[in-house]
């Protein structure tokens, strides 16, 4: 007979045992995140800053790709650190202190009390008692990292800090510190994401024209020569940093546009990490077309033969996709879509262009290749787009403007109606 205390503790039972499946399962989860956060962050390390790291790692390895990351030497990090034993194997606890202050959380991981060190650990599956010889500094600093999020996913269910620190979780602190100093990828969120598009027009009401000071007098003047047609202005702090292989960049100006783009990719099934990158756009506005109308998002300078510079608030939009075969897929969902092919032409998002311009930074099939041109100042980019065969034409012209300007060049992989405009086509 099955007495009704025994139904409940059987429910009890039954309840308990799907909740330790579902905490077993979320910790997989957990750690398999980690792994490909881990993989991303080894990645860029390798791309950005030449950072590659040995099976085992020495306090000096990682003392060096902190200082590379950083811009500065370790003692202009630290004052006090400690940096002898440079060719040792680096401990955890080495790792994290180092970490810890690239940071910049050495201060924050100081006012924790053995009270909160203790909860924190125990909410990490760590028990303090138990390695109570081991020093307070320590572990004020691994509390401080796992409650900021600067702790590698697979200490959070054990933690040694003498053991010699692996090759993963030596890149996944080392991609912390990046994320930490502002360095690593810049984005609003994913595709999939609910709020992404409030994110992303939030993002666009905050911009405005840029105005770049000195970099955009030089470009004018270049502009003006007729070196060029026009050029974009923008600012390298919005810059994506985005896996170039799995990466594609749209440039618009209606953000109206942008965000039915993101809906468009969202029905399509492809999901990408997501970034608004600010944009002015200049060029010649001739005054056969009637007195320009200004405003917030449009402005004028009238130009010594009665003609204006125009300039004109756009954005480009990053995405990086989850893997290649979805960044392939996006040049379709364009054509189908976004790709204006005839006057009045329905069926396509809202403010679709004859040239839409889209570009990857690697080699992508159907794209064709052209040459950005592009000079910078302190956070400022002035480019111009031009077939490879006349960039040096542009080169000369930015330089007869000032002999001392460094001008930049590299190839990259655009769409073919981009391709063509820049041929004199239209379509």
């Amino acid at each position: 007979m099955v007495t009704a205390l025994g139904k409940r503790n059987k429910g009890f039972r039954l309840n308990l045992a799907i909740i330790l499946v579902i905490s077993i399962l979320c910790s997989g989860t957990l750690v398999f995140a980690g792994e490909i956060q881990a993989a991303e962050y080894k990645e860029y390390l390798k791309d950005n800053y030449a950072i590659v790291l040995p099976d085992t790692v020495t306090k000096g390895d990682f003392v060096r790709a902190v200082e590379k990351i950083s811009g500065a030497t370790y003692a202009d990090i630290d004052k006090t650190a400690d940096l002898t034993g440079q060719d040792k194997a680096l401990t955890n606890s080495e790792a994290l202190a180092l970490a810890v202050k690239a940071a910049g959380m050495k201060e924050l991981a100081y006012t924790y009390p053995k009270a909160k060190v203790e909860s924190a650990l125990l909410r990490t599956g760590i028990n303090y008692s138990s390695m109570k010889d081991t020093n307070l500094q320590i572990f004020q600093e691994y509390a401080a990292a796992a409650d900021c999020g600067l702790l590698p996913t697979v200490w959070k269910r054990s933690y040694n800090p003498e053991s010699p620190i692996n090759r993963e979780d030596a890149e996944y602190l080392l991609g912390k510190i990046l994320s930490f100093q502002g360095k690593y990828k810049n984005y609003l969120g994913y595709v999939f994401d609910e709020d992404i598009y409030s994110r992303v027009y939030n993002s666009w009401n905050t911009q405005s024209i840029i105005e770049a000071g000195e970099l955009r007098k030089i470009v004018d003047q270049v502009l003006k020569t007729g070196a060029i047609t026009g050029y974009n202005l923008k600012d390298a702090r919005f810059n994506a940093n985005f896996d170039k292989d799995l990466a594609v960049t749209y440039g618009h100006s209606d953000i109206k546009h942008a965000l039915q783009l993101i809906a468009l990719l969202r029905s399509e099934g492809l999901n990408a990490k997501v970034q608004l990158e600010p944009k002015t756009s200049a060029y010649i506005y001739l005054k056969e077309w009637g007195e320009p109308v200004e405003s917030s998002d449009f402005k004028v300078l009238k130009i010594e033969n009665g003609n204006f510079i125009a300039y004109s608030k756009e954005y480009d939009i990053s995405f990086e996709f989850d893997n290649q075969n979805q960044k392939n897929k996006f040049q379709k969902v364009i054509l189908n879509y976004a790709k204006k092919n005839q006057d009045s032409m329905v069926g396509l998002l809202a403010g679709s262009w004859w040239q839409p311009l889209y570009y990857s930074d690697t080699e992508i099939d159907e794209y064709v290749t052209i040459t950005n041109n592009y000079i910078k100042q302190d956070n400022y980019i002035a480019q111009s787009f031009s077939l490879n065969d006349k960039s040096n034409d542009v080169v000369q012209g930015f330089k007869k403007a000032d002999s001392k300007l460094q001008v930049f060049t590299y190839k990259f992989w655009v769409n073919e109606a981009f391709y063509n405009y820049l041929l004199g086509g239209y379509k």
